[in-house]
C-alpha cells in the first residue's frame, strides 16, 4: 500500500489501464472500495483528455494523507480553456463529458493557470481491498428478433475500435429489441458512456428498443455521473442471454 505515486505514462489509448492498475496495485485497502472507483475514473478521464486533447507524456502524481486523496495530470501541451457540460444537456452528444464526470466526483478540482495541469481531491476512508478485473469482452448473441451484446470487464479508451467496430456493423433487419448486458461490466469511462448514448441513439434512429441491464456499483456510478442513469432504459428481470 502507497501514500504517493508517481507515473509518467506515453500517450497511448492502454496508459488509462495501466494508471488504472497502478492505482489498484498501491491503494486497495487504503481507501474505501467505492472511493477507489472514483479515484480510477477521474484519473481515467483526466489521462483520456490529455492523451486525445494534449502533447506528449503524461504525469500523474497523487497523495494520500489526512483523509484525503490528491491528485494531478498534466501533459507537455501549452494549457487550455474549457467549459463545463450540464450533465443531463445534450445527453446524445457523443463527447465532452469527461470533466463534467470529474467535477461530480470530486470534493475539489482545478486547472493550473497557463499550464495543462488538472488537480483534484477526494475525502477518503480505509476499506477491505476489492479484486482484480480482466480486461474487457464484447459478445452478441442473437436469437429470432432479439439481439444481446453482452459486455465484460472493464471499458476505457483502449476498447474505443472494438466498441466502435460493433456499433458499425449493427444489422437492424429483423430486430425487435436489443439488451445490453452489463452485468460484468467492471469499470466504464466516458468510452463506455459514449457507447450507452449512441446505441440509444441507434435503438431510436431504427425504431428498436434498446435496455442495458443493471450494473456494479462502479458502473451504476459512472452512468450518474454523467447523468445517464435517468436518460436509458433499464430492465431488472432481463433472463441471461441464449448460451
Amino acid at each position: 500500500m502507497l501514500n504517493a505515486l508517481s507515473l509518467s505514462l506515453p500517450p497511448v489509448a492502454t496508459a488509462g489501464q495501466v494508471a488504472r492498475a497502478a492505482i489498484r496495485d498501491g491503494f486497495t485497502g487504503t481507501v474505501a472500495p467505492e472511493t477507489l472507483a472514483d479515484l480510477e475514473l477521474v484519473l481515467s478521464e483526466l489521462v483520456t483528455n490529455a492523451i486525445e486533447h494534449g502533447e506528449g507524456e503524461i504525469e500523474l502524481r497523487l497523495d494520500h494523507d489526512a483523509g484525503a486523496l490528491r491528485g494531478s495530470v498534466s501533459d507537455q501541451g501549452h494549457g487550455f480553456r474549457y467549459e463545463l457540460r450540464t450533465l443531463d444537456a445534450d445527453q446524445d452528444q457523443p463527447r465532452g463529458r469527461g470533466l463534467s464526470i470529474v467535477n461530480a466526483l470530486v470534493t475539489r478540482w482545478g486547472i493550473e493557470d497557463g499550464s495543462t495541469q488538472v488537480w483534484f481531491e477526494i475525502a477518503a476512508g480505509a476499506r477491505t481491498p476489492r479484486p482484480e478485473r480482466p480486461l474487457y469482452e464484447v459478445g452478441l448473441v442473437r436469437q429470432e428478433s432479439a439481439l444481446w451484446m453482452v459486455l465484460k470487464g472493464e471499458f476505457d479508451l483502449a476498447a474505443k475500435p472494438a466498441l466502435e467496430d460493433v456499433l458499425r456493423d449493427l444489422d437492424p433487419a429483423g430486430l425487435e429489441r436489443v439488451i445490453v448486458d452489463i452485468r460484468e461490466v467492471t469499470f466504464f469511462d466516458t468510452t463506455g458512456l459514449n457507447m450507452a448514448t449512441q446505441l440509444d441513439r441507434w435503438g431510436l434512429d431504427h425504431g428498436i428498443p434498446v435496455s442495458f441491464t443493471r450494473g456494479a456499483p462502479a458502473v451504476a456510478n459512472a452512468l450518474e455521473a454523467a447523468g445517464l442513469a435517468l436518460a436509458l432504459t433499464f430492465t431488472d428481470d432481463e433472463p441471461a442471454p441464449p448460451g
